[in-house]
This record gives C-alpha cells, sequence and structure tokens, in this order.
C-alpha cells in the first residue's frame, strides 16, 4: 500500500498529474499541488540524514518551491505576557471572561485561544493570574506545546506529521534547559493540570519545537497592520523542516499572514539537487555559526563553506595578526616596551586551523604564529559586547568601531561588515550626511557588502537587494546613477515577494516608482 508523502500514513489518492505522489487525504495534497501544476519538489531519504527534500525538476530563481501553513503557532519559549491569539504584548486592560488570561479584546478571546487551550484553563477552580506584565512569565512556555499535543484529538492529520518530526531528545536530556522544561512545562501539564498526555509525548513536542520551529509574525486578525505591530512566536511547520541546512543555501522562507510560509528558490536549482536553507545566519563567521550548530540543531556542519578557513575567499572569519598580537600583549599586562619590541607589523591573515572545530587555534598565513582559541573567542566578545550597547544611528560610535577594530578584524571580517551595514543606512539620509566624502565611503561599503553576498547569499536575497538599491541612491546622489541601472533592476528582482508592511517591502515599492520615472525620463528624453 502506498503511504503519504508527508505522514508517512496510508495513502487514500494519488496525484492526477505527475503520478508520482500519494495522499492521506486532501490537506496534504494542498501541500503538492499548486493550482494546474505541481509543486516542483520531492522527499527523499538517506542515511545519517532522514528525510530530506530535493528538486522534481529544474527550479528557477524566484519560482515558489511550496507554501505552508504553520500546524500549531505559540510564544517563544521566554515570553513576556501576550496575548494568546495575536501575540501582542499585553499588560493586563483585558482579560478573558472565561479562564481570567491577559488577551487583546473579546475578539482575540473568541480566536484561536478559545480554539485551543481556554477550556483547560477556564475549568480550574482557581483561576491562574498573571501580574508581572515586565519580564518572562514561565506560563507562557507551555503554550506552543499544549497546542501541538490538542492536535493528538483535534486534527489526526496534523499530529501524524509531527509524530515523525525529530526531537533530538538524547542530545537534549544533557543540557541544563531539559530540567527547566521539565519543570515548567512537562510537570506542569501532566501533574498541575493532570493532562492525558505522557511524559514522553510532552518531550517529543517540546524536542521538535525546540529543534523546528520557525519564527512567525501573526497579522491582526482583519489583516491590516504592518508588520512592525504584528504578534511574532514560534510556529511548527513540518514541510519547511524537510529542508536541510547549509551556510550558502539555494532557497529562503517568507512570512506571509496567518502563520503561512513561502519558500522560494535563489538561484537556479538542478533536477535531483538538494534543496536547502540555513538555519543560522549567513552572514555570521563560521566560529559562530558551526557552534550554533552543535548547540540548537545537534550536527557539525561539513559544507564547503565552513570546510574552508577562508570561507570561499570572502575572510569573513579572519583577522589581523599585528592587532591580535597587541591585544594579547596588553591582556598579559605587558608593559610599553615589551610591546614595543614584540611588534613587527606583521599584517598576515589570521585564519582558523581547523574551521569545523569552533575550538580550533587560529594562524597567521605570513609570519605562522599561532593564537589560541580563548584569545580568538575574546576579542571577538569584546567587539559584540561594545556593538550590542551601541546605537545602530550612531555615527560617532559605528565609526570608532571601526577604526579601533581596523589593525585586529580584517576588512571582511563579519563583525567589521556588521557594522559597515549600519553604516550604510547613515550615509546619505539626511543633507549633512551627503559630503562627497561620506558618500564615497558608502559606496565603498556596499560594494565590499555585495562581494561577500555574492558568495553566502546568493541569488534573489534580500541582502543583496537592499544593498544594491543603497548602493545606486548613493551613486546617484554623486549624478552616477545611470549606469547601475540594471542594479536597481535586479534589487527589484531580489525584493518582489517581500511580504507587505515590512521595510524591505517598502525599498521594493521605492525601486518601483524609481523605474517607472527613469523609464518615463528616458522615454522623453527620446522623443525630444
Amino acid at each position: 500500500m502506498e503511504s503519504c508523502f508527508l505522514c508517512l500514513e496510508p495513502a487514500k489518492q494519488t496525484c492526477e498529474k505527475c503520478r508520482n505522489f500519494s495522499f492521506c487525504g486532501e490537506e496534504h495534497y494542498s501541500l503538492h499541488v499548486n493550482g494546474r501544476d505541481c509543486f516542483p519538489y520531492r522527499l527523499d531519504t538517506k542515511e545519517n540524514v532522514g528525510r530530506y527534500m530535493v528538486a522534481s525538476r529544474n527550479i528557477e530563481p524566484g519560482e515558489l518551491i511550496f507554501r505552508e501553513q504553520a500546524v500549531a503557532v505559540g510564544p517563544f519559549h521566554d515570553s513576556t505576557p501576550v496575548c494568546l491569539t495575536c501575540l501582542k504584548r499585553v499588560f493586563g486592560d483585558f482579560l478573558c471572561p472565561l479562564c481570567n488570561l491577559p488577551m487583546c479584546s473579546q475578539e482575540c478571546c473568541d480566536g484561536v485561544h478559545k480554539d485551543m487551550e481556554c477550556a483547560i484553563f477556564s475549568g480550574a477552580k482557581n483561576k491562574l493570574t498573571i501580574t508581572n506584565f515586565e519580564e518572562a512569565h514561565p506560563f507562557y512556555q507551555c503554550i506552543a506545546t499544549l497546542r501541538c499535543l490538542l492536535l493528538k484529538e483535534k486534527d489526526e492529520v496534523k499530529w501524524n506529521t509531527l509524530k515523525l518530526m525529530m526531537d533530538h531528545n538524547s542530545e537534549r536530556s544533557k543540557d541544563d534547559h531539559w530540567n527547566v522544561c521539565q519543570h515548567n512545562i512537562v510537570h506542569y501539564l501532566t501533574n498541575i493540570w493532570k493532562l492525558d498526555f505522557s511524559p514522553e509525548e510532552v518531550n517529543h513536542v517540546i524536542g521538535l519545537i525546540e529543534v523546528n520551529a520557525f519564527e512567525v509574525q501573526i497579522g491582526s486578525l482583519d489583516r491590516t497592520e504592518p508588520i512592525e505591530e504584528c504578534g511574532t512566536g514560534r510556529g511548527v511547520l513540518p514541510l519547511l523542516a524537510m529542508l536541510s541546512h547549509s551556510c550558502i543555501s539555494n532557497s529562503r522562507y517568507i512570512n506571509q499572514p496567518g502563520g503561512w510560509m513561502e519558500c522560494r528558490a535563489t538561484v537556479p536549482i538542478r533536477e535531483g539537487a538538494e534543496i536547502f536553507d540555513h538555519y543560522v545566519s549567513p552572514v555570521d563567521d563560521t566560529q559562530a555559526r558551526v557552534m550554533a550548530l552543535s548547540h540548537g540543531w545537534y550536527f557539525d556542519c561539513c559544507c564547503t563553506r565552513c570546510a574552508d578557513n577562508t570561507e570561499r575567499g570572502t575572510f569573513m572569519s579572519a583577522y589581523i595578526c599585528q592587532g591580535l598580537r597587541e591585544r594579547e600583549l596588553y591582556q598579559s599586562s605587558a608593559s610599553l616596551d615589551s610591546i614595543t619590541e614584540e611588534q613587527d607589523t606583521c599584517m598576515g591573515r589570521v585564519l582558523a586551523i581547523n574551521s569545523m572545530d569552533y575550538n580550533t587555534s587560529y594562524k597567521c598565513d605570513i609570519c605562522g604564529r599561532i593564537f589560541e582559541n580563548k584569545t580568538i573567542c575574546r576579542v571577538k566578545q569584546e567587539v559584540e559586547d561594545v556593538l550590542e550597547k551601541t546605537s545602530k544611528t550612531d555615527l560617532t560610535e559605528l565609526e570608532k568601531m571601526l577604526e579601533v577594530n581596523r589593525n585586529t578584524l580584517y576588512s571582511t571580517h563579519s563583525r567589521m561588515l556588521g557594522i559597515k551595514r549600519h553604516l550604510i543606512y547613515i550615509y546619505g539620509r539626511n543633507p549633512e550626511m551627503c559630503t562627497g566624502s561620506l558618500l564615497m565611503k558608502k559606496i565603498e561599503f556596499c560594494k565590499e557588502l555585495l562581494k561577500v553576498y555574492d558568495v553566502v547569499v546568493p541569488g534573489l536575497t534580500k541582502e543583496r537587494g537592499l544593498t544594491m538599491y543603497e548602493l545606486y541612491v548613493s551613486s546617484s546622489q554623486l549624478g552616477q546613477g545611470e549606469e547601475l541601472l540594471d542594479l536597481l533592476k535586479e534589487a527589484q528582482k531580489c525584493l518582489q515577494y517581500e511580504r507587505k508592511g515590512t521595510f524591505e517591502y517598502e525599498v521594493r515599492t521605492k525601486i518601483k516608482f524609481m523605474l517607472q520615472y527613469l523609464n518615463n525620463d528616458l522615454f522623453e528624453n527620446k522623443s525630444d
């Protein structure tokens, strides 16, 4: 008997279009069919990986690979009190008349909260009372888990997909966070509220959420609010979770209203090729990515980028020998004379010896000097601490950070690029920031960023689109815009599928009007 491609339950039908997909019912059939066509993916299996997604035919950049709605959505693990329907922050002004939990309005009380957990909490003799609205409240840790568990009785199809998702409980049980979850979620639901779920079921759901959930933005019930005013939480999307990780991915997902996600190709994907997402930020350095993947997803990344200590020639993890030696000497409280004696002005690039080991030592590619991992970690942490305290609009402090670190971090180190990215949104924004020298500096930074982005986030990505737009604008301010018109058109392609209400969508709209104006202007000039 054929099995459903997603939940592996007995199939009830086969796709009449391609005859290659079988389904348990209409819900999973809808994840395969896109109007008159079939979505261009299939699920395969391989040892040590499990199920993963590949292209069922050639896929073009920007093409929709699939669309999926979260089977369950809830607050983040450490959440301040939020409305349990729209996930916006609440402050106790309105309480659910049935369960006494803080909500936005009666409209939200009658939403997903009523459909899911309200009946459980309203049945208590002593209703739960929340009084602190400024700090994270442990009660909200259980909501996403509870909503998934309730699908066992409410929606068998969704529950069947959750049962197959990986939870990594054998690895998770070794973390301190495991004990927090046992008390605040497992004990709370099974012993305090006496819900009929086994500890194994609860822990499985906790694990699948922590390993597989995605950030989702939930719009208001009328779907008219801008994205920054939407509630934010985590959603479980079983099909999206099938994407394996690569530090240079070939697809991206885009948040849509109502917990929906669209997955689109960013570069051409050939038939039979695996479709990749990135679980961690692709603009981070290798040490940060490898550590995050090991601790959060319990695997060691072996992609071509992580295996190359130059990060495919971008040097996003590179340091400078002279600056590291100076910081080592200052850290050891050496005298000024010894610091001067030690300095031989070696400007070599310092790279990881084994880039896939986040505890590796580093070595200068010119003088061969070895730097311990703790030195690298300390230097990077010092930069991150200062950057975290610095306003992203503080021109003086951001430029100071570049100057202070220019002899320690390589010019394209991920932290240096992060600072430069903040600066390109300051330069050219008002008359004082439009001097020739500042605009030239902005152009230099944009080109530097694009050169790296072309490698680590290639194709139709928002990072490239936003940067190309800024490069065009600054060049136009210097009277060089006509030469870069193709760049503006490419930026429009990169941002064409952004969700309404986002910053990226606003930039896309500006580009649209700019191109219309420029096309009309060119037409009028030709007419003359």
